[in-house]
């Protein structure tokens, strides 16, 4: 027996129906079945914590631009980036570069950087 009930007449569902013979029927609900279960076993399986979402704790001079709460680094990056946009620290004219305020000075050791070079440097103010 099979839990698949397929529709017998256009009645009670007016969407096209599959008709299959006997077998195949039986093979398909057991199909679907079984796709519904992996399906809710690997839903309900917890992921491994990876690099990215393990909450580092940031340096002295970190913490006093995002706080010195453990955080992830993808966390840390976002974090960065509203006090750069907060205060207006991108330049003007290549919205790519930072410029440094006396804050984040002490975290990247120079007046402006990339803003690919910022993960680089925060990232060794994490632990």
């Amino acid at each position: 027996s099979s839990t698949l009930r397929l529709p017998q007449n256009r009645r009670q569902d007016p969407r096209p129906r599959l008709v299959l013979g006997g077998w195949l029927q039986r093979d398909l609900a057991h199909a679907l079945e079984w796709a519904a279960l992996t399906h809710e076993f690997h839903m309900t399986t917890a992921k491994k914590p990876t690099a990215f979402s393990r909450a580092l704790t940031p340096s002295a001079e970190l913490a006093a631009v995002i706080g010195a709460t453990p955080q992830p680094r993808t966390e840390v990056v976002k974090l960065m980036w509203e006090y750069i946009k907060a205060n207006n620290l991108q330049n003007p004219a290549n919205k790519r570069n930072i410029l440094a305020d006396a804050k984040l000075k002490a975290v990247f050791g120079k007046d402006e950087v990339t803003m690919f070079e910022m993960t680089g440097l925060v990232g060794k103010h994490l632990s």
